[in-house]
């Protein structure tokens, strides 16, 4: 009688052994995954309908504008897979193309050069682009959707996307957690004539 517990005790063992290195060698992608219900990426504002964007439909939509950017921020620098942000704002519907118009009237020529970008972390931290200065006809600078850091999904304190501003000669612009960006048309918050 004591031979079948044997065996059965030693096919408990193999058997735990087996699902113990099953375990193991998913472990590195349960850890880095971002986990499947991660909020999305709002973008609305004035003028534009919202729309939600995942790490995956960036991935797909934007895989031949996929870029690794070097950046160092307080942790050092490191290498990030990004998506340049005027691309993705294109896709969400703000007008980023520039129609200069010398004859026009004042009030509405050069219409996207009066809008600003306001970029808000899941923690409430808000900054600032104007539109103009992201168009690559007018500022040319070069900010990023940041997908993943140094091969890796982003962490939770910093993702599941994070927005990066390299050109800035601080990095008081980069912004962890980012949970939306919203369109603001300045030319509604100016004093009328």
């Amino acid at each position: 009688m004591k031979r079948p517990q044997t065996a059965f005790f030693r096919a408990l063992r193999v058997f735990a052994v087996i699902l113990l290195f099953t375990l193991i060698a998913a472990l590195p992608n349960f850890a880095f995954s971002q986990p499947q219900d991660s909020p999305p990426l709002h973008i609305h504002g004035d003028g534009i309908a919202l729309t939600d964007w995942t790490v995956d439909k960036i991935q797909k939509q934007f895989a031949a504008e996929i870029t690794p950017i070097t950046y160092a921020g307080h942790s050092g620098s490191h290498i990030f897979k990004c998506v340049p942000l005027i691309s993705l704002l294109k896709a969400a519907g703000v007008p980023t193309d520039l129609k200069m118009q010398p004859n026009s009237d004042p009030k509405t020529k050069s219409y996207s050069l009066r809008f600003v970008i306001a970029a808000r972390g899941r923690d409430g931290y808000v900054v600032a682009f104007s539109l103009a200065e992201l168009i690559p006809a007018v500022g040319n600078r070069h900010v990023w959707l940041a997908l993943d850091e140094d091969g890796q999904p982003l962490s939770a304190n910093d993702g599941p996307m994070r927005l990066l501003s390299p050109d800035d000669q601080k990095p008081a612009r980069s912004v962890h957690e980012l949970a939306d960006i919203t369109l603001i048309d300045a030319s509604a918050t100016t004093r009328p004539d």
